[in-house]
């Protein structure tokens, strides 16, 4: 065997054992909490009779959603027809120190739904998001459209 051959199969062992030896690195998980919006109801209510309860879904690969203050607010729940979002607060999930991935699911209730013009009903969604004690916030999510009814 001549030297160009046996270099050109030194080299071509040394690449297909490099590809084999090398393991693809996975992605580093996201500080950015997710939020999920699964279900609103009921769908349609009656103004002052009663409100809607939104039930949500969070994913956070590193357990920092919550605390343990109650006047830290950290779910955003902004009403279509305002300009302004109500802010709740949100115990700790995981335990306060614990890198730990948490999944799960809560509901908010929103009470006392009421017509902010005239008419006979009015139609509105709600948009929501959650921040971690990272300060890091989720995408904002819609529901679905609900209607108030006099």
């Amino acid at each position: 065997m001549d030297q160009t051959r046996l270099f050109m199969l030194f080299i071509c062992g040394c690449w297909l054992l490099g590809g084999i030896s090398c393991t693809p690195q996975a992605p580093p998980l996201s500080p950015i909490p997710e939020l999920t919006v699964l279900k609103i109801s009921p769908s349609i209510v009656q103004e002052f009779d009663n409100g809607v309860v939104l039930e949500l879904e969070y994913l956070d690969y590193d357990g920092d959603l919550g605390s343990e203050n109650p006047d830290t607010k950290t779910l955003w729940v902004l009403d279509s027809r305002l300009d302004s979002a109500d802010l709740y607060h949100v115990p700790p999930i995981a335990p306060i120190g614990q890198e730990v991935a948490i999944r799960g699911t809560f509901t908010v209730p929103i009470k006392t739904l009421f017509l902010l013009g005239n008419g006979q009903s009015e139609d509105l969604f709600f948009t929501v998001k959650i921040k971690d004690r990272a300060g890091n916030w989720s995408e904002e999510e819609s529901t679905e459209t609900i209607t108030i009814q006099r």
